[in-house]
């Protein structure tokens, strides 16, 4: 990566008086456009000796088929994914690949044996969802549960309703008077509202304070894209963001990058993309997680790649922060 310390401003008065005749700029005292705060509280959790298990089997398995070539990335990065949200959620992707009938018999044994596993896991609950219970009981107000996956968002509303918390769901399969009737039930004092990608897109949810990342994208912006729902013009309280993951996962590794090195959670609306940056130019975000997890089985080489990672998003933040001094130099 280049180096981009070498900024700095010269002529400070006569590049003001150009840019004044180029462009009309307004200061945030003048349009009034305030915030509130931002807190993030990551959940890294210890998952269940059969959890683990599985996740480890499963990530082999993933790792070995993706250096082999023999299945689509995509397939495997959805395998993936799907066991780091919740067992139920990789049981329905593995028993629709198992239906496929496109694999080895080699393949098939092992997913058949992944299946049985995460059939099993899924009649109970998992360690994130005990650690759900814990953050709702414990909140003051109400909760925007997000999940990437139906199946999940299933087996939180089952499990929720079994510990008689009052819930609205929100998914895009509902019809539209469906999802009005959600979001006024949310509206009306739910407690939860169990949401998937496209929960709340366009309406307004600045009432509720605090957002849970049950499942967390590997897409930097997807989850900006998720705070944006309740943190926006209009949101009068701090906003209370939780994730959740279990120890030695991807989503581990991401929350390391984002939260430790980067503070992404408390970033200002639209930061997020600026340092990105270069980043995603030749290959997406998710892309590169994918690439580093998977050429790694060592846990130590695993934490290196993703350290260097984080490495350079902290550069691109670096460099945002030196940018937004300038700028703040010029239009004081």
């Amino acid at each position: 990566m280049a180096d981009k310390s070498g900024l700095e401003l010269k002529n400070k008065d006569k590049l003001r008086e150009l840019m004044a005749s180029a462009m009309i700029r307004n200061r945030r005292s003048q349009v009034d456009v305030k915030f509130t705060k931002r807190f993030a509280i990551t959940k890294s959790l210890t998952s269940s000796k059969t959890e683990k298990e599985l996740y480890d089997r499963i990530s082999d398995f993933v790792r070995g088929e993706y250096a082999a070539g023999k299945m689509t990335k995509m397939v495997l990065k959805n395998i993936q994914e799907r066991i780091g949200s919740t067992p139920y959620a990789a049981t329905k992707s593995i028993e629709k690949l198992i239906d496929s009938n496109k694999f080895t018999e080699t393949q098939l044994s092992q997913l058949q044996s992944f299946y049985e596993i995460s059939q099993d896991l899924a009649g109970q609950p998992s360690t994130k969802m005990l650690e759900l219970i814990k953050i709702i009981n414990g909140f003051d107000g109400q909760l925007l549960v997000f999940t990437k996956y139906l199946p999940t968002l299933e087996a939180l509303t089952t499990f929720l309703q079994q510990n008689n918390i009052e819930i609205a769901t929100f998914h895009g399969s509902m019809r539209r008077a469906q999802k009005e009737s959600q979001i006024k039930r949310f509206k009306d004092g739910a407690k939860v509202l169990l949401s998937t990608e496209a929960g709340g897109e366009g309406r307004n949810l600045q009432f509720c304070n605090g957002l849970v990342n049950f499942d967390l994208p590997w897409n930097p912006m997807a989850i900006e894209q998720r705070i944006g729902r309740i943190h926006r013009i209009g949101q009068n309280q701090d906003v209370y963001v939780f994730n959740l993951c279990n120890q030695d996962t991807v989503e581990h590794h991401i929350l390391e990058i984002l939260d430790k090195k980067i503070n992404l959670f408390e970033l200002a609306v639209g930061e997020v993309d600026m340092i990105l940056g270069d980043l995603e130019e030749e290959q997406e975000f998710s892309e590169i997680i994918m690439d580093v997890w998977t050429k790694n089985n060592d846990s130590a080489a695993i934490e290196q790649d993703m350290d260097a990672l984080g490495d350079q998003l902290l550069l691109n933040k670096q460099h945002l922060e030196k940018i937004k001094g300038l700028d703040n130099t010029l239009f004081e």
